[in-house]
């Protein structure tokens, strides 16, 4: 090996060292800032939203008077307000566990990839109001593989409904001989390889999974073609996590 091959291997080590450490970051303040969602922001409007439903069936329980001045019955105004917050309140209670969820999905710690690959396809199914099939079979995984592997997921299901428009999406998890294999599939728009290669800031998704791939040794190949769907198949090698 000459002095700059080596050099060369040295940086590209030292990159891939750095890439880790920024995508394990990442997770960490994706935990924390999903923790913090959940738990602060979340009881917090979980008892506002208690406060006005308990303000709302005190009103409820006193006979209307009229506002002075007005001729309107105020308990029933702030019925109304009560109601209106009420609502305000629930679709905040929505979008915080949904962005909550987004960031770092706690069924991931809990119960594995496997019930948060069907969780997060359901919900995304009901708000594309597309289907998506998943079929998986695979034991407990190390906690690098199996963010690795929802990130992937993640990124490939978003990219088929928002870019592709796709009305079906297939999503196969496998294990086998000591090797994870994902196929994500869909039969939307589609894209030209060749026209993305020249567009590299349009391809910046399939770069982020094929790098979270490569950094567990695994490696990621697309097919494609305008109308006719894509196809991401991920492979990584793994160890099967021993049951505590």
């Amino acid at each position: 090996m000459t002095e700059n091959e080596f050099h060369l291997t040295q940086s590209t080590d030292q990159l891939q060292q750095l890439t880790r450490r920024l995508l394990s970051v990442q997770e960490e303040e994706r935990r924390a800032l999903s923790r913090e969602l959940h738990d602060d922001f979340g009881q917090q409007l979980i008892a506002l939203k208690l406060n006005l439903s308990t303000l709302d069936q005190l009103l409820r329980n006193y006979p209307p008077y009229p506002a002075p001045h007005t001729g309107h019955n105020s308990a029933t105004a702030v019925q109304r307000c009560t109601a209106d917050c009420i609502d305000i309140t629930n679709h905040i209670i929505g979008r915080v566990r949904e962005i909550a969820h987004h960031l770092r999905p706690s069924i991931l710690d809990d119960l594995g990839l496997s019930a948060t690959l069907h969780g997060y396809t359901q919900r995304q199914a009901q708000r594309a109001g597309c289907t998506i099939e998943v079929r998986d079979c695979i034991p407990s995984l190390s906690p690098d593989v199996e963010i690795a592997a929802f990130r992937i997921v993640q990124e490939a299901v978003s990219n088929a409904i928002r870019h592709g428009a796709a009305p079906h999406i297939t999503v196969v998890a496998q294990f086998d001989k000591s090797v994870l294999r994902l196929v994500i599939q869909d039969n939307g728009s589609g894209f030209d390889p060749d026209e993305l290669s020249a567009r590299p800031e349009s391809g910046m998704g399939l770069i982020t999974m094929s790098e979270r791939a490569r950094l567990l040794g695994g490696q990621l190949t697309h097919t494609s073609r305008p109308g006719m769907g894509t196809r991401i198949e991920v492979t990584i090698p793994v160890e099967v996590s021993e049951s505590p």
